[in-house]
């Protein structure tokens, strides 16, 4: 019973790179991808070297990554 996702809400997905379990990968890349064209204002990344927990062992691209992030929806011109 949940609203629609609203496709003007931004979205940033941040997809770990290391894959533990090979029979899930693909799955998962193909998951993490339909996630991020939820919305019009997207961006998606892959942490290279990175498992499940990103912000644990790539800390500063996920900082960056978010401060560019609200850079670029600060500077789009909004519609209504």
């Amino acid at each position: 019973n949940a609203p629609a996702f609203q496709q003007k809400i931004p979205l940033l997905v941040i997809s770990r790179g290391i894959e533990t379990d090979l029979n899930v990968a693909t799955v998962w890349k193909e998951l993490q991808t339909e996630l991020s064209e939820m919305s019009h204002i997207s961006h998606h990344i892959i942490a290279k070297e990175s498992r499940h927990a990103i912000h644990f062992y790539e800390p500063e691209l996920v900082i960056r990554e978010i401060q560019q992030f609200i850079d670029k929806i600060r500077l789009t011109p909004r519609t209504p």
